[in-house]
C-alpha cells in the first residue's frame, strides 16, 4: 500500500487534482475515499519531515475492498486496480448508467470503430482517472481457414506484461523485447480454437494486438510471479528507460495517440512470492530528483540515478507521457 501511494503521489496531474480539490465538483458517490485520498495526499506534501499515518486511509478503503482488510501480503499490482477503480467510481461523471447501449456498425473502417467503442465506454465510464490512465487495445482475429477477420476493442488502465519464457535463463530483457512478446501473433489451436463468424465453427486461429488508445500515464506491471509447474519469482533484469520510451512501433495505423514517455515512479518488490516488502522509487513531480520510498524512509537517489532504479526488483512502471 505505501509503495502505490508513493507512486501515485507523484503522478503530478493526478496529485494536482486531488490537492486543489477539483475532484469535488465530480464528486458522484459518497466520495468517502476521494476525500481520504485528499487528506492523505495533502498530508504527505506539507512540508512536514514527520512520517504520515496511513491508517485512516486504510480503514475506509479496506471497508470498500474487505479482501485488503487485516495485515497480510498482498499484491501490489491487485491493490493498485483496486485503488484507482475505487477512486474513479468516486468522480465518476455518469450519474446514472444508462439501461440500454448503442449498437456499433462493425462494418466501420477499424479507426472509427474504435472511436465509436471509445464513446460507448463513456457512455458508464467517465472520470478524471480514465482521463489520465485509460487506454485502449486493438486486438485482431483471423480465422487460418477461411481469413475472416474480427476486431474487438478493449479498455484498459494498466498492462499486465508476461515475461518471455526464455527469461528463467537470461539474467537480462529489454522492456521492448517483453512489449513485442505482448502484442506478437499467436495461433490459438486444438483446445484454444475459438468459434469462426463465417464458418459457423471452432478453427484454427491467429490472435494479435496493438495499442489504439494510449493514455497520459502508462503502467506497466511486469509480471515476475508464475504458476507455471511451481509458484515462483522471476529475478529477472528488464532494461527500461527512464526517458523516452518510445511506443511508436506498437501502435495501431494511423492512430493520433502519446507516442513517448518518461519513467517517474517505479514500485518494487523485494523477496520471494511468499514473503517479501515493497518499496518504491519516485522522481519528485517538480524538482526531478529521485527518491527512494521505504516505509516511512525517504532518501534521495545520488546520481546516477538508472542503476539504482533499473533492477531485479521493478516490479510496477509508472511512464509520463511527452508528447
Amino acid at each position: 500500500m505505501n509503495s502505490i501511494l508513493q507512486c501515485l503521489s507523484s503522478t503530478k496531474l493526478l496529485k494536482d487534482y486531488v490537492i486543489s480539490k477539483s475532484y469535488i465538483k465530480d464528486i458522484n458517490q459518497d466520495g468517502k475515499l476521494m476525500d481520504a485520498f485528499y487528506h492523505l495526499l495533502t498530508k504527505m506534501w506539507s512540508q512536514t519531515s514527520n512520517p504520515v499515518d496511513v491508517s485512516p486511509f486504510k480503514d475506509i478503503f479496506q471497508r470498500l475492498a474487505p479482501q485488503f482488510a487485516g495485515y497480510e501480503q498482498h499484491d501490489a499490482q491487485e491493490f493498485l486496480r483496486f485503488l484507482v477503480d475505487k477512486l474513479h467510481a468516486d468522480v465518476n461523471r455518469v450519474y446514472t448508467k444508462p439501461k440500454n447501449l448503442p449498437v456499433i456498425d462493425d462494418k466501420l473502417s477499424d479507426n472509427l470503430l474504435a472511436t465509436e467503442h471509445w464513446k460507448r465506454y463513456l457512455l458508464s465510464e467517465n472520470s478524471y482517472i480514465l482521463d489520465l490512465f485509460g487506454g485502449q487495445l486493438k486486438s485482431t482475429l483471423q480465422c487460418l481457414v477461411c481469413g475472416n477477420k474480427s476486431v474487438t476493442f478493449e479498455i484498459f488502465w494498466d498492462l499486465s506484461l508476461p515475461l518471455p519464457t526464455y527469461t528463467s535463463y537470461v539474467t537480462n530483457v529489454s522492456i521492448n523485447d517483453i512489449l513485442r512478446n505482448f502484442i506478437q501473433e499467436e495461433i490459438l489451436d486444438n483446445r484454444e480454437k475459438p468459434k469462426c463468424s463465417r464458418c459457423k465453427i471452432e478453427q484454427r486461429m491467429s490472435k494479435s494486438y496493438s495499442f489504439q488508445k494510449l493514455p497520459k500515464y502508462l503502467v506497466l506491471h511486469l509480471k515476475r510471479f508464475q504458476t507455471t509447474n511451481s509458484y515462483r519469482k522471476l529475478s529477472t533484469i528488464v532494461q527500461f528507460p527512464l526517458t523516452g520510451l518510445d511506443m511508436s512501433s506498437f501502435l495501431a495505423k494511423a492512430v493520433s495517440s502519446p507516442r513517448k514517455y518518461n519513467l517517474y515512479a517505479v514500485s518494487n518488490h523485494i523477496g520471494t512470492p511468499f514473503t517479501g516488502h515493497y518499496t518504491a522509487n519516485c522522481k519528485h513531480p517538480h524538482g526531478g530528483d529521485w527518491f527512494t520510498c521505504n516505509d516511512s524512509s525517504v532518501t534521495k537517489i545520488a546520481t546516477p540515478v538508472t542503476p539504482k532504479v533499473v533492477n531485479a526488483d521493478a516490479y510496477i512502471l509508472f511512464y509520463e507521457a511527452v508528447d
